[in-house]
């Protein structure tokens, strides 16, 4: 950070209107880190009349750095402050984006609240009302807060390349807060911790001539072949391996304008050893198209980018009146295939199962390559699954039958939060984000908390249709949870019957009117499903 200037730190204050005297008070005691320059600050009291208010609350929850909760037993009642800014605020913090700071104002019943863990203000949570010189505790706070800046600060060792200048957004995730936010998707930390991440040298090759001589890449493949395995597991040894900084983004969370706002940032964050990952980029087709426009206009000197997506030519009907991205990057298009894949994923996690127990798997040289093919169809999703089984299960990993892998995920996956999960499940196998009308209102709300709780659910605000939440796993893999589900029941896991629990799942989401139930139409027939298509729509 040598040389530039500190960070614009954004605040967010959670607290219960029947304690704005105190908030007022705090606001006055963080003058001096306002006046430096080092934040700015957000409270409900600034949003204009006419405006939205729960979106602009939920705009600034969703980008603040630090959130303050200004807890009393006021705020611990209020529906809105404990159960959807704290919940929304700690699922921050846990995966790094956020840092929250707990004030304790008032006596509260507080030390068993999701909060309870963090570190409190002032010293030792000592409540400010209860201080014989209220000015005193609150000095105590604004020291903690300028600690937590100064914090944040300093742990950029280099420039904050997610998000632009004086912006508090966050354009793109850190390639290791994506990595420790994975929830149930491959790969995560963890699986390089286990070294069972496959990166096959002719295809890090190819796309890492095209970044030194062109700057960009386009992956593309049909679902589950491992696009965005290849391209994680490039960008990880990358950063290991050369000092590269990387950054990642979900392209299905795109608004309109974003396409503008990634090539802004890209483009002002011109550095060598600097690489952007876009995955999903037919999800956002879009603002993609508008990415690459500028960028081909304009190419940055250093950054280098890789685009993942799908190869599907019916998402460009759509938009055959536009150049498409296809055509733009195609002199660096690298088409994956994953029987150039599956083979090393396998041996892999072989590998790691028989360091840790060499007699119970039998190794893959004895199995029969040609069944292992058959059975999985060269899908790395379906392959993963297939392991997570063979691991609890031993002997020849072809011997594992597709019961077994269905067992194997129901007791995985649907342990607990079943009826939230396989709702989720549905939506996510389609790329569909659950609005937050039927997560919030219709799902059972302990089994959304404890899915939120081990990170496999996320939100983010859209300014089209409110919060909007996603599962963290690829889509294959939450259609592969629904079918055990099924298969659990008694079905037959004929097509037929398994459509028929899709529909009512859908039908049940529609029924309460988000708004966003268009992008389920939209994505049944960008997916192809004409037989679910038909039960909606009779």
């Amino acid at each position: 950070m040598s040389g530039e200037p500190a960070k614009v730190i954004e605040i967010f204050y959670s607290y219960a209107h029947e304690d704005e005297d105190l908030r007022n008070q705090l606001f006055k005691h963080l003058s001096s880190l306002r006046h430096e320059g080092l934040i700015v600050e957000w409270h409900d009291r600034q949003i204009l009349p006419g405006t939205g208010w729960a979106y602009e609350i939920d705009s600034h929850l969703n980008t603040a750095s630090i959130i303050l909760l200004l807890v009393s037993p006021d705020f611990i009642e209020s529906e809105y402050c404990y159960k959807i800014e704290t919940a929304r605020a700690m699922q921050r913090h846990e995966v790094g984006e956020a840092h929250v700071i707990p004030i304790i104002l008032r006596p509260a019943d507080w030390k068993k609240t999701s909060f309870r863990a963090l570190q409190v203000s002032p010293v030792d949570g000592k409540a400010i009302t209860t201080w014989n010189n209220q000015d005193e505790a609150f000095e105590h706070v604004a020291k903690d807060v300028r600690k937590v800046i100064e914090k944040l600060n300093s742990s950029s060792r280099r420039r904050d390349t997610t998000r632009l200048s004086a912006n508090p957004i966050n354009y793109f995730k850190s390639l290791d807060n994506f990595l420790k936010s994975s929830g149930f998707r491959f790969p995560a930390q963890r699986d390089f911790d286990e070294d069972v991440v496959y990166l096959p040298e002719a295809y890090a090759s190819l796309i890492k001539k095209s970044l030194d001589e062109k700057g960009r890449a386009l992956l593309v493949g049909t679902s589950a072949v491992g696009k965005t395995v290849l391209a994680i597991a490039l960008a990880k040894q990358l950063q290991e391996a050369e000092g590269y900084t990387v950054n990642y983004k979900d392209a299905c969370q795109a608004e309109d304008g974003d396409g503008r706002k990634w090539y802004r940032l890209v483009s002002t964050h011109d550095y060598k050893g600097l690489l952007y990952i876009l995955d999903n980029c037919h999800l956002a087709m879009k603002e993609v198209n508008e990415f690459c426009s500028q960028w081909e206009e304009n190419p940055p000197l250093h950054t280098q980018c890789i685009l993942v997506s799908r190869s599907d030519p019916g998402a460009l009907d759509a938009l055959s009146d536009v150049s498409s991205y296809f055509e733009m990057w195609a002199d660096a298009t690298i088409t994956i295939w994953s029987e150039d894949i599956y083979w090393g994923v396998l041996q892999k996690h072989a590998a790691s199962y028989r360091r840790q127990n060499p007699g119970f798997y039998v190794a893959l040289e004895d199995d029969s390559e040609k069944l292992l093919r058959r059975q999985n169809a060269n899908d790395l999703v379906i392959a993963k699954s297939r392991l997570e089984a063979w691991r609890n299960l031993g002997g020849k990993l072809s011997e594992v039958k597709k019961e077994a892998v269905y067992q194997a995920l129901v007791k995985k996956y649907l342990s607990d939060g079943r009826e939230a999960l396989l709702a989720l499940c549905v939506l996510r196998q389609f790329e569909i984000r659950a609005h937050n009308s039927f997560v919030e209102g219709v799902l059972p709300p302990e089994e959304v908390r404890q899915l939120q709780k081990k990170k496999l659910l996320t939100s983010e605000l859209d300014k089209h249709y409110g919060v909007l939440y996603d599962l963290l796993c690829h889509p294959a893999l939450a259609r592969e949870i629904f079918e055990a589900y099924m298969y659990r029941r008694g079905n037959l896991l004929g097509r037929p019957q398994i459509e028929i629990g899709i529909a009512d799942i859908l039908r049940s989401y529609l029924e309460i009117k988000p708004a966003n139930y268009v992008t389920v139409y939209e994505s049944l027939a960008r997916n192809k499903q004409k037989a679910i298509l038909k039960q909606l729509l009779t």
